[in-house]
């Protein structure tokens, strides 16, 4: 049997600390707008009902658009982001960032069509970032430290959620028409991206020089890669025996796969089908429905401070993603993907039950039981595991699926809510899927921990399924 080799087997190089924590703090500020760009609607929902007055009758459709118009952008831009990031990763960032400034001024002018547009450019660009980010860190960070960075980033999202949440404070009280008409604090809640984008554009520019070190590798920009290996790693390591290691054990073609191979040839296909199904199962767990219209949500199943139960599922996510980095160290992806669809099932089922029963302070409780599992189990994992697997334009159509999921939902999930399944049968319905996810998970879905960058790749190639199973076997837990 052909002896699968093991990241803990790769020579483990010094690296630079110093340049690694601050290139990962531009990334992450890339992911803190990813996180905010879907939680900051939520808190201008009664603003934009009072301001543009907003009636019954028309409350759901304009909450909708306006929270589903990131969305749109996001899948717009996931969608092309694998291809805009073929040109090179910080091309991608900072392109895309440049389009984020342009949609977060655009959605300060005090009118529907402007916030519309301004909000799309501004999900298109976290759409770009959503694809571009993880394959940079990817291919910058070494693979060893690679699962904490990554989780890291994930964290960043949940940061920007609370932000998000937390700017909502800045508002009048809900029952004081008068004073949220005359107000402008939306804007603030809007324009906040500016300044971190200003920050990501000039920050990458002047001290993330260059692309990544396998980007370069693998374009033939071998003298660029030296330089930024010199950045990365300690000033006693030899580039060129770290470009040899990045040649032995990378899959060198994931760059330049088209769309239709990834979909298509043996090598990668079965691969991709399988994690956009994955994908689609982890959206079905109504995670962004719930970040999306917590506020809406709590009110219809009666509690009485609705803004406080969104900032429960804002502490929760960074306690939970705080959980996560240690245990991806410990514990396989397959593992965490499957608990955590059935864990979140159970807390579906029980948000349901206390809907139903008019429970409305352990329906918080248990909003925020799910939150926890999720950012312990799912959040993390799926980012990592979808960006390890497949390759660049493959990584794309992933993450449109993603927003794609999330962009249905945020357009039918306030309706679901006032449908004769009312609250309590949506939490079932999620329920019900995140069961059927689990299952899926234990069937088709393989472990990663411990592979290197070209056994992920091709992890799902038919001249490797032997070999995978057989790595099934290897201990999925490490304490």
């Amino acid at each position: 049997m052909q002896r699968i080799t093991s990241i803990r087997e790769q020579k483990k190089f010094k690296t630079n600390l110093t340049f690694l924590i601050i290139f990962s703090l531009f990334m992450d500020l890339g992911e803190i707008l990813i996180g905010y760009i879907i939680s900051c609607t939520n808190q201008t929902t009664t603003t934009f009902n009072v301001k543009f007055d907003f009636v019954n009758e028309n409350q759901a459709l304009y909450q909708g658009l306006i929270g589903s118009s990131g969305v749109l952008g996001m899948t717009i831009g996931a969608i092309s982001g694998g291809k805009i990031m073929q040109g090179g990763r910080k091309w991608a960032f900072q392109f895309s960032s440049i389009i984020g400034v342009i949609g977060s001024g655009i959605s300060l002018i005090e009118n529907i069509p402007a916030i519309l547009i301004g909000r799309t450019l501004f999900g298109f660009a976290c759409g770009v970032q959503s694809v571009c980010i993880p394959r940079f860190i990817e291919e910058t960070v070494p693979q060893h430290q690679y699962q904490v960075y990554s989780t890291i980033a994930t964290l960043c999202q949940g940061v920007g959620s609370l932000i998000a949440m937390a700017m909502g404070e800045g508002f009048q009280d809900d029952s004081d028409t008068e004073a949220l008409k005359k107000s402008g604090f939306w804007r603030v809640i809007f324009g906040f991206p500016l300044v971190l984008y200003v920050v990501c554009i000039i920050g990458v520019q002047f001290y993330v020089k260059y692309e990544s070190v396998k980007y370069c590798i693998f374009n033939d920009r071998r003298e660029e890669a030296k330089k930024m290996i010199k950045n990365v790693y300690h000033k006693s390591e030899n580039p060129e025996e770290i470009i040899i290691g990045f040649e032995i054990n990378t899959q060198r073609d994931t760059s330049f796969v088209t769309l239709k191979q990834a979909m298509s040839s043996d090598k990668y296909r079965k691969g991709t089908i399988l994690v956009i199904i994955l994908i689609i199962f982890h959206e079905l767990t109504g995670i962004n429905a719930i970040l999306l219209y917590s506020n809406t949500m709590f009110k219809q199943m009666g509690l009485q401070k609705p803004r406080l139960g969104t900032y429960g599922l804002g502490v929760a996510q960074l306690f939970g993603l705080g959980i996560a980095i240690w245990m991806l160290k410990k514990v396989g992806r397959r593992l965490l993907l499957i608990t955590g669809h059935f864990l979140m099932a159970t807390c579906h089922l029980l948000i349901g039950i206390f809907a139903y029963q008019n429970m409305s302070i352990w329906v918080a409780v248990m909003m925020i039981s799910f939150i926890m599992t999720y950012q312990i189990t799912n959040g993390p994992v799926i980012w990592l595991y979808t960006s390890e697997v497949v390759v660049d334009t493959a990584l794309g159509a992933c993450i449109f699926t993603l927003w794609g999921t999330v962009l249905v939902l945020s357009l039918t999930t306030n309706f679901l809510m006032n449908s004769a399944l009312r609250p309590q049968g949506v939490f079932w319905l999620f329920s019900g899927i995140s069961i059927f996810g689990g299952i899926y998970c234990i069937i088709f879905i393989r472990e990663t921990k411990g592979l290197t960058d070209k056994e992920k790749k091709t992890l799902y190639s038919p001249q490797n399924l032997k070999s995978s199973a057989a790595f099934q076997q290897h201990e999925s837990i490490e304490f």
